[in-house]
């Protein structure tokens, strides 16, 4: 497991945070619940991912890493696990958002966009109409 996480450090490290969600998240798939390197991995492959910018797989695996760390026996670094989960909900929160505002005024803007085509179309039809009756 240590070969796994130093190979999974240098690939964020070295600006691979791809390879390095993907390794640490096939790690994580292949420990029980119970294991606290489990939520290691799973704190590695969020990390990932929220660099990533990709809501969609911070929201699992930030969930994933939330589960791991009210399943496995963590001791007295519960609680610093339990902030680490917290704070990555809250970054994942905030991507999502994020997101979903950016979708939001793409959307408005391709609107806007049809409708003056439209306009322009219609206005173009009438100057052919007017041109034709004068």
């Amino acid at each position: 497991m240590a070969r796994s996480l130093l190979e999974i450090e240098v690939l964020y490290r070295g600006s691979d945070p791809r390879a390095a969600r993907r390794m640490a998240f096939e790690a994580a798939k292949a420990l029980p619940p119970e294991s606290t390197d489990r939520t290691t991995l799973l704190w590695w492959a969020t990390n990932s991912s929220l660099w990533l910018q990709d809501p969609g797989g911070s929201g699992r695996l930030s969930a994933a890493l939330t589960e791991s760390v009210e399943t496995a026996d963590h001791g007295e670094a519960r609680e610093s696990w339990a902030a680490a989960a917290a704070n990555y909900a809250a970054q994942t929160e905030a991507l999502v958002s994020s997101e979903r505002r950016r979708a939001n005024a793409v959307s408005r803007s391709r609107s806007v966009a049809l409708a003056a085509l439209a306009a322009v179309g219609i206005l173009g039809l009438l100057t052919l109409v007017v041109r034709r009756r004068a």
